[in-house]
């Protein structure tokens, strides 16, 4: 039972320390992806737990290896266009349009991003039962 314990101790601060990490990281990300630039929000890439962006932000270990503070990835930037639509949206990107070798890449790619599953659903506020003094924005997300 202590060694249990042990170990659920243990996975409570290593999930405060993602939870710090990420609270660190900055709000605009900038990605290099075979040198086109791409700029999201943190909350976008991390929407998806478990995904390459929630995993290598929430390490506190990835740092921006490009010029401008972007973060380099080595990937397709137009296939990887449709896997930020998917970040942002939680829907299935159609492969309309690409050819059989793009479609393959662009499942591998999303494998190796581990972008198999749909991001968590955003919470919001209802906007029709907060406080008249609370102003809400960002999508009714964020309370000011």
């Amino acid at each position: 039972m202590a060694v249990m314990e042990s170990k659920v101790g243990d996975w409570a601060k290593l999930e405060l320390r993602i939870q710090q990490n990420m609270a660190r990281a900055p709000t605009i990300v900038t990605l290099d992806v075979g040198d086109t630039i791409f700029k999201t929000s943190k909350d976008t890439l991390v929407r998806v737990k478990g995904s390459y962006f929630h995993v290598l932000l929430g390490s506190g270990l990835w740092t921006p290896d490009s010029g401008g503070d972007a973060y380099f990835l080595d990937l397709d930037p137009t296939l990887f266009r449709r896997a930020l639509m998917f970040m942002r949206t939680g829907t299935a990107m159609s492969t309309d349009g690409l050819t059989t070798i793009e479609r393959h890449e662009f499942y591998a790619m999303m494998e190796y991003l581990n972008l198999t599953e749909a991001p968590t659903q955003l919470l919001e506020w209802d906007p029709n039962a907060h406080a008249k003094e609370m102003a809400l924005s960002n999508a009714n997300r964020t309370v000011e």
